[in-house]
């Protein structure tokens, strides 16, 4: 079943450790990805204060976090929510339609 969670976060500028740690994050996920370049996923190890953790991350899913660690790295805030953006186009589409359609334009 797909997660309908949205992500609810401050969008922040990243500091020097931040873009550090991206930009080794982006060296070894590209490693990674350039000697297993089809990969259809991948497990994920997390470890943090006595907490360990195994997921499994889809291929895209995996080359799209190497895109956002990259543009941490480069010191650029980041924020993902294209599902809200999405509506938004949707709902800016529809409305420019039925304009265009009221105006008996055709296109």
């Amino acid at each position: 079943m797909p997660s309908t969670a949205v992500l609810d976060h401050l969008l922040a500028v990243p500091d020097e450790t931040d873009a550090a740690q991206a930009a080794e994050a982006v060296d070894v996920l590209e490693r990674f990805l350039r000697r297993h370049p089809t990969v259809n996923g991948a497990s994920v190890s997390l470890t943090a204060a006595n907490a360990d953790d195994t997921l499994e991350i889809p291929g895209h899913a995996l080359r799209a976090l190497v895109d956002i660690l990259a543009q941490i790295a480069n010191g650029n805030a980041v924020t993902v929510d294209k599902r809200i953006d999405d509506a938004e186009r949707r709902a800016v589409a529809d409305e420019l339609t039925a304009e265009a359609q009221r105006l008996g334009l055709d296109y």
